[in-house]
């Protein structure tokens, strides 16, 4: 079961559709949270790294791979935290999984810093009981060079687990495009993929919104893909 919060969560973006690009330690661990309380090494976890990465995916399949357990869980991205109150967070340490996108965004705002802070201490008190939830973040950067005002909240993000989300590398990226065409049962040449590559933005969030318009394109025309379809969705839109 997903808490009902203000978000959709993408349903492609799931475990089997994440290319590990050096990251199968991390996804090789997220997998096994929702399947057994007992496998869980600890109930924190950070996940770091830069733009494109994946991380948000990662949250993403960990979530949908949870409700697949029967396990509660729940999404929030702080990037949007200015739409929130910080009381958000109320409740959250009863579910199995709770998933915090991007919390280097509420950084130098004292009244979100503390109520995380006491957020991770409700989760870390509750597995001190025996019982199970554990949560899971994204961030920027390691915890160390976030620029919180509460050193206490830092201390408390080393204190977890925590892992580096390596970039993908253009070969990756290659991989990724195959195999999220592949998944949406489409066709696309390995010199199509060149093209996208070598006249196009390189960010997977950009690359998959390509993607995504050459299927619907494809469907519509009744065509496969092709370079020119490429050109054409390449020359009418901005993405």
């Amino acid at each position: 079961m997903q808490l009902t919060l203000p978000v959709q969560l993408p349903a492609d973006e799931t475990f089997s559709s994440f290319f590990p690009s050096g990251n199968e330690a991390v996804l090789n661990y997220l997998r096994t949270l929702g399947s057994n309380s007992s496998d869980i090494k600890h109930p924190i976890t950070l996940l770091f790294g830069g733009a494109s990465t994946g991380k948000s995916h990662l949250l993403y399949a960990a979530c949908h791979n949870a409700e697949l357990q029967g396990q509660s869980s729940a999404y929030l991205n702080l990037s949007d935290f200015l739409h929130y109150s910080a009381e958000i967070f109320d409740g959250l340490e009863q579910l199995s999984l709770v998933c915090l996108d991007n919390i280097h965004c509420i950084a130098k705002d004292g009244t979100w810093e503390e109520a995380l802070f006491d957020f991770i201490n409700k989760v870390v008190e509750k597995s001190n009981t025996g019982a199970h939830t554990h949560l899971l973040m994204t961030s920027a950067t390691p915890a160390s060079e976030l620029p919180f005002l509460l050193p206490d909240l830092i201390s408390r993000l080393r204190w977890g687990l925590v892992y580096a989300i390596e970039q993908p590398t253009d070969d990756d990226k290659k991989a990724i495009l195959a195999l999220r065409a592949k998944q949406r049962g489409l066709s696309i040449s390995s010199a199509t993929i060149d093209y996208l590559l070598s006249h196009g933005k390189r960010d997977l969030p950009y690359l998959m919104r390509v993607l995504s318009e050459l299927d619907d394109l494809s469907l519509q025309s009744k065509k496969k893909i092709s370079l020119a379809m490429l050109k054409q969705v390449l020359s009418t839109s901005d993405h």
